[in-house]
C-alpha cells in the first residue's frame, strides 16, 4: 500500500533521537512491502528551558498565546481546500537530498533508509501554542500538496499525535477525501495537562479519523473519545538490534535504568530502591543509570549521600551503548510517573532481560507472567487517602490495581516511602531468584511477538486496508 506517515518529530542528521518510534514503524512498513513517505515538521522547542530555569516563564507564555476556543477549532475542524494533485511522470530518485523554497520557509527533501523525508523547520513553539501550530500545520499541509504533485495521492495518511501531525493529516485527507489514521503517543492526557480548547481540539481530529490508535490500554482509555473507537497498537521495537544476554548475566549483570533524567522519571527512587538492597546484591550486581537531562547533578549528590558512587549515574548513551548494556543487565528497572508504552522494558526482553517496573500505565500491557515485576498500588474505598503499595505476580494481582493510573500534581513531589520499599522488593526478589537461558528465551520471543516489526506492520496494515476499503 502507499502511505504517507505524517509526524511531528522524525530524526535526522541534526537531531538523530528525535521520534525514533516514528522511524523504526516506517522501517517495519517498508520490511513489509509498503511504499511509504514521511512528511515531517520540527521546529525548535523551548522545552528544555522551560523544564529548568523558565518554567514559570514558560507557563505564562503558554497562557498568554492560548488560542480562543473558535480559533483553534477551526484549524483542527476547518480543512482549506487543496487541488487533486496528478501523477508524476517521473518518480522521486532515490539516494538524493534537495533543498527548494517554500511558502513559510526553506523545506528539505532526505532520503534516509529508502523514505524520502519531506522535513520542514520553522519558528519555535512552546508545547502547543497557537502560533507555532498554525505554522507547523501550514507547512505540513504545503509539503503533502508539493509531495502530490510529485508522486500522486497515498491510500492512507498516518499521522503520530494530534498536535500538529494530526491536524495536518486531517485538513489535507478532508479536502481530498482519504481516510486518515491518528496514532496517539502523547502522555499528556494521562497527566491531565491539556486545557479544554486542546482537548476539543483533538476530539475533533480524533473523530473524523478513519482509525485512532493508543500504543497502550491506558492510553486509550486517556484518550477524550470513547474508547471502543481507539485500537492498541504497541511501538514497534527492532528485537533484531539486540542479542539474548549471557547465562551470567543473571547472576552478576548490572541493575539498569534509562531514561531521560528529569523529576517525571523518578530515577531517584531507583536510586533509593537500589541502596536499600542488601550489601551482597549490590556488590554482585553495580547499578547503572543511563540518560541524559537535569537531574544529573542531583542524581549523582543522592548517590553519593546514600554510600553509592556518583559514576552510577553515567550519562547520556547511543542507541549501540544501550544495546550493550541491556545485554548485560540482570535487571531492568523503571519507576517512570506516567508511561504511555514502555520501550526500554521491552528492548529488555528483547535481550531476555526481566523488568521491576512501577504501575505507570504502559507496562501494565508489557507485564506478563515471567516477564518482571509491576509495583503497583491499591486504595481501600475504607481510606482512600491510604495508598498500598504491593508487587504484581500473578495475573490476579492486575485487578487489584486501579482503572486509571493516579499522577496529580500531589504526587510529584517524589514517590512515597512505601513505594521505594516495594520497588527495593522486587528487585531483590527478580536478583535472588535469577533465570536461566530457557527463561530468557522465552522473554525474548515475547518480545517479538507482539512487539518486533512483523506483529506491529501486520496489525496496521490490517487497519489500513480496512479504512481504505471503507472509501
Amino acid at each position: 500500500m502507499k502511505v504517507w506517515v505524517v509526524a511531528g518529530e522524525y530524526p535526522s542528521v541534526e537531531h538523530p533521537g528525535r521520534g525514533p518510534f516514528v522511524a523504526d514503524q516506517v522501517t517495519a512498513l517498508l520490511e513489509a512491502g509498503h511504499q511509504v513517505r514521511v512528511i515531517s515538521c520540527v521546529p525548535p522547542s523551548l522545552r528544555p528551558v522551560a523544564n529548568t530555569v523558565l518554567r514559570p516563564a514558560a507557563h505564562t507564555l503558554v497562557s498568554t498565546v492560548r488560542p480562543t476556543v473558535q480559533g483553534l477549532l477551526g484549524l483542527a475542524g476547518g480543512p482549506k481546500e487543496t487541488r487533486r494533485a496528478a501523477a508524476p511522470e517521473k518518480p522521486v530518485p532515490p539516494a538524493s537530498t534537495t533543498t527548494e523554497a517554500s511558502a513559510g520557509g526553506r523545506s528539505s527533501v532526505r532520503h534516509m533508509a529508502g523514505v524520502a523525508v519531506h522535513a520542514v523547520r520553522g519558528t519555535a513553539r512552546v508545547v502547543h501554542d497557537a502560533a507555532g501550530t498554525t505554522m507547523a500545520v501550514r507547512r505540513m499541509v504545503q509539503e503533502m500538496e508539493q509531495l502530490a504533485e510529485q508522486e500522486g495521492l497515498p491510500d492512507v495518511i498516518h499521522a503520530h499525535n494530534v498536535f500538529p501531525a494530526g491536524i495536518a493529516a486531517g485538513q489535507f485527507a478532508v479536502a481530498q477525501k482519504l481516510p486518515y489514521v491518528v496514532t496517539e503517543h502523547m502522555s499528556a492526557y494521562m497527566r491531565g495537562q491539556y486545557s479544554a480548547v486542546e482537548l476539543a481540539a483533538a476530539i475533533r481530529v480524533l473523530d473524523r479519523a478513519a482509525a485512532v490508535i493508543a500504543v497502550s490500554s491506558i492510553q486509550a482509555e486517556a484518550l477524550p473519545i470513547p474508547t471502543d473507537r481507539v485500537r492498541v497498537v504497541p511501538n514497534v521495537v527492532m528485537v533484531d538490534r539486540f542479542r539474548q544476554r549471557s547465562p551470567q548475566a543473571a547472576t552478576s549483570g548490572a541493575v539498569v535504568a534509562i531514561g531521560t533524567l528529569t523529576p517525571r522519571k523518578r530515577l531517584d527512587s531507583v536510586v533509593q530502591a537500589y541502596a536499600a538492597l542488601p550489601e551482597e546484591l549490590r556488590q554482585a550486581h553495580p547499578l547503572r543509570v543511563l540518560g541524559r537531562g537535569p537531574e544529573q547533578g542531583a542524581l549523582r549528590e543522592l548517590a553519593v549521600s546514600l554510600g553509592l558512587s556518583a559514576d552510577v549515574v553515567e550519562g547520556g548513551a547511543s542507541r549501540e551503548a544501550v544495546a550493550q548494556a541491556l545485554s548485560n543487565a540482570a535487571v531492568v528497572v523503571s519507576a517512570s510517573m506516567a508511561e504511555t508504552f514502555g520501550v526500554v522494558l521491552i528492548e529488555a526482553l528483547s535481550c531476555g532481560v526481566p523488568f521491576v517496573a512501577v504501575d505507570s500505565g504502559g507496562p501494565r500491557d508489557i507485564w506478563a507472567p515471567g516477564m518482571g515485576r509491576l509495583v503497583g498500588r491499591r486504595v481501600d474505598p475504607a481510606l482512600p487517602d491510604v495508598e498500598v503499595f504491593f508487587v504484581v505476580e500473578a495475573p490476579e494481582d492486575v485487578a487489584l490495581l486501579p482503572d486509571v493510573v493516579v499522577d496529580g500534581p500531589g504526587r510529584r513531589g517524589g514517590a512515597a516511602p512505601e513505594s521505594v520499599a516495594a520497588l527495593s522488593e522486587a528487585l531483590a526478589t527478580t536478583l535472588t531468584e535469577g533465570s536461566d537461558a530457557a527463561q530468557d528465551k522465552v522473554r525474548r520471543q515475547s518480545a517479538i511477538d507482539r512487539f518486533g516489526p512483523n506483529a506491529v506492520a501486520t496489525a496496521l496494515e490490517h487497519i489500513y486496508r480496512e479504512v481504505a476499503s471503507a472509501r
